[in-house]
């Protein structure tokens, strides 16, 4: 896999496959880490807006 590979949600480089999230068929998500995203979900959805949500 190329270096080049980062997780368009968190920003983590992706190296490995074991680092790539899935989609909801199994396949792999070159988009995603697998701590982002696993069977074509989102694992924590909305958590970038948690902490806004916390000071309001």
């Amino acid at each position: 896999m190329e270096s080049s590979n980062i997780c368009q949600h968190c920003g983590k480089p992706m190296y490995h496959l074991t680092d790539f999230g899935t989609n909801r068929d199994g396949s792999i998500n070159t988009e995603y880490c697998h701590k982002c995203y696993q069977k074509g979900t989102f694992i924590h959805p909305g958590e970038e807006n948690f902490d806004q949500q916390k000071v309001l």
